[in-house]
């Protein structure tokens, strides 16, 4: 993913909770990528075991 440089740093010091990531394809995991190269710290979720090589 590739973010300008001026927006890298958008959520940097910000905390979030992303919830139940599935798989590769799940909203919560576009989220977590996103909130993550915006510089946030997150903190996650998981459907299952099938999704732990995810997170």
């Amino acid at each position: 993913m590739s973010i300008p440089t001026v927006k890298a740093k958008l959520l940097q010091g910000r905390k979030g909770l992303i919830v139940g990531i599935a798989n590769d394809r799940s909203i919560a995991w576009g989220r977590a990528r996103a909130f993550r190269a915006l510089g946030a710290e997150i903190a996650v979720t998981y459907l299952n075991d099938k999704a732990l090589p995810l997170v």
